[in-house]
């Protein structure tokens, strides 16, 4: 099941902010959030609040936080992140 959680109008440009997405795709959620962490991109704060959300969203309907994995990040045109 896909939980999903995004951000809108973040006042960075997309083409620094899929460097982080790029990033943390396809990683278990507590290393993505530890590499997110120990990143010195101004990027990875918007996307630690986005994936915190979708952490927060699984949690709502009774997931097990510690099996998820970052299937899908992406960041659109004018900087609109999604997590899944």
């Amino acid at each position: 099941m896909a939980y999903n959680a995004s951000h809108r109008f973040a006042r960075i440009a997309p083409r620094k902010a899929r460097l982080i997405a790029d990033m943390i795709r396809g990683q278990p959620v507590d290393a993505a959030l530890t590499s997110l962490q120990f990143s010195k991109r101004r990027g990875a704060w918007f996307i630690v609040t986005v994936l915190k959300s979708a952490i927060a969203n699984a949690q709502d309907k009774n997931a097990d936080v510690i099996r998820l994995v970052v299937s899908e990040s992406r960041v659109d045109e004018c900087s609109f992140f999604k997590c899944f």
